[in-house]
């Protein structure tokens, strides 16, 4: 959405003005540039392994259903949660799908690209849309020291008063799929869409 509310400010418009969006919340998002991503650091070794050709697709990130729970729902410590789908349930349900490589090299930015970039203050005071971010403890792609950071820029408030920080063991960067009610409630009475 922040990649959105960039593209309609240099065409001079906004979400509400163009679309009616009044309250924008971003959960566990990828940080723009200049915002630091450690994950990003690192992205091109942990791709290169999944990477695949087929001639309908091209060149394309596949990850394994095997090794998908692996990906997005392991812990700081690498262990997979309780709660987190099964290879089986994966492939049943549809949850894994390749991903063009461009595209994964241009969110990382591995060479020849740039990590997209996004303005300081996109939601700030002079915005009419606000934002909030909800990042998790245990996610080990897009961090809450990080997101917390993005916030900031985003919003201008270093107060944080937009920003949620979901808590415990299994707060894992795809939570909202192996434990959706713990993140519903933690999250209640802490986004605040006016």
């Amino acid at each position: 959405m922040a990649a959105e509310r960039q593209a309609l400010k240099s065409n001079s418009t906004d979400l509400r003005q163009e679309f009616g969006i009044k309250h924008v919340v971003l959960m566990a998002p990828v940080p723009g540039q200049p915002i630091s991503w450690a994950f990003a650091d690192n992205a091109l070794a942990l791709l290169l392994p999944f990477v695949a050709f087929a001639p309908a697709l091209g060149t394309h990130i596949s990850i394994p259903d095997a090794a998908w729970p692996f990906v997005f729902f392991s812990d700081l410590f690498g262990m997979v949660v309780p709660g987190a789908p099964t290879p089986a349930d994966v492939a049943a349900l549809g949850y894994n799908a390749p991903e063009p490589l461009l595209s994964a090299l241009e969110l990382v930015g591995a060479t020849p690209f740039v990590r997209p970039s996004v303005d300081a203050g996109l939601f700030g005071p002079d915005s009419q849309t606000t934002l909030q971010i909800v990042s998790y403890e245990q996610d080990t792609i897009n961090p809450p020291s990080e997101n917390a950071l993005l916030y900031a820029h985003l919003t201008g408030d270093s107060s944080g008063a937009g920003f949620a920080e979901v808590s415990g063991a299994e707060a894992v960067h795809d939570l909202h799929v192996s434990d959706p009610s713990t993140l519903l409630n933690q999250i209640a009475g802490r986004i605040n869409l006016p």
